[in-house]
């Protein structure tokens, strides 16, 4: 694997701080949208848990299993509106960098 040929061939202290690099780059939009997969696996199995809780008849583990699926919704319906919120700023922002660089295009 490349990851692991890197590590060796840059030793630990090297490979960690170009780590830490790469990841302090990642953009809040790429965050989210890394996010929202694992939200929709998480309600997913929830269900399953529920279903399966339903008929084992554990009616205990149903109202804990129900309660944890509104609140990871909730929290998935919050990432999924600041994934479209970032997502509209950064196509506005890629949209106004275009327009600036056809000016500037036409200025010269």
């Amino acid at each position: 694997m490349k990851l692991i040929d890197n590590y060796r061939k840059l030793g630990a202290k090297d490979f960690v701080a170009k780590w830490k690099e790469g990841i302090t780059q990642v953009t809040p939009l790429q965050q989210l949208k890394a996010q929202l997969p694992s939200y929709i696996l998480m309600m997913v199995g929830i269900l399953l848990g529920i279903v399966v809780s339903s008929i084992s008849k554990t009616w205990w583990l149903v109202c804990i299993l129900v309660a944890a699926l509104g609140i990871n919704g909730m929290s998935f319906l919050g990432v999924y509106q600041r994934y479209l919120m970032l997502k509209k700023v950064d196509d506005e922002l890629k949209v106004m960098e275009n327009n600036e660089k056809e000016v500037s295009k036409n200025a010269s």
